[in-house]
């Protein structure tokens, strides 16, 4: 689902339909975002392709409004309808209705940094060291981005845990890799043993972080589906 807000410098009622559809999308879709595009005022209406501030989209097409006037992109000048709220929660429900419930756009953002991550540690682990420490990065932000619980706004409670968990994980970790450069053991005065069960329970904290996040999706969509579905 593409939520897009159009809007002229200065416009006064840009801010309230923002907030409005912000409260809506945290209802009805808390996974989606709003696209923003700021037009210089006059620019739009003197192509003849921005009529009038603020214009709200989904999916492409503008939702009719029915209340009050607003100003134009050249000016105070008659301009398009608002829409008002109960225009906005049913054309946001009938998009979310047919749209999947994705990941939010930044946990989608921090998966795909996190691949970038181990593609090229991989690719530079053949000629320098340090493309093992990309490598490992990438893990552990890829278990932090799926362990996201959908949504957009608010606490990430299992991104936190993922976060906390991976941090010993990729430190006992790198343990190893110090041997393997110095040929001598990281002088942490630790046996071998006690590095060996940190760094299992952090990774398995980690899996548990990543398993609950996904949880609290499906719990997320099984909810918002019923809640599209009533009548």
């Amino acid at each position: 689902m593409r939520v897009e807000l159009r809007y002229a410098e200065g416009c006064p009622a840009a801010q309230p339909l923002r907030e409005i559809t912000e409260a809506i999308l945290e209802d009805l879709a808390p996974q989606e975002h709003i696209i923003f595009t700021r037009i210089p005022a006059g620019e739009g209406a003197a192509a003849a392709i921005f009529p009038g501030s603020p214009v709200l989209r989904v999916d492409g097409r503008e939702i009719d409004p029915v209340a009050t006037g607003q100003m134009n992109a050249a000016g105070p000048l008659p301009g398009p309808t608002v829409p008002q709220e109960p225009d906005i929660r049913a054309a946001l429900g009938r998009a979310a209705a047919n749209s999947p419930v994705r990941m939010p756009l930044r946990h989608r953002r921090l998966i795909l940094i996190a691949a970038l991550l181990i593609l090229f540690g991989a690719l530079l682990s053949q000629l320098v060291i340090g493309g093992a420490v990309g490598t490992l990065t990438g893990l552990a932000l890829l278990a932090v981005g799926f362990s996201s619980n959908g949504r957009r706004k608010g606490a990430q409670p299992y991104m936190w845990a993922a976060g906390f968990t991976a941090l010993p994980w990729l430190l006992t970790t790198a343990t190893i890799w110090w041997e393997v450069i110095f040929r001598a053991p990281i002088p942490l005065g630790a046996p071998e043993g006690t590095l060996f069960w940190i760094g299992l329970t952090s990774a398995l904290g980690t899996v548990l972080s990543v398993i609950a996040g996904t949880a609290a999706r499906h719990r997320l969509r099984r909810r918002l589906r019923q809640k599209l579905n009533q009548p």
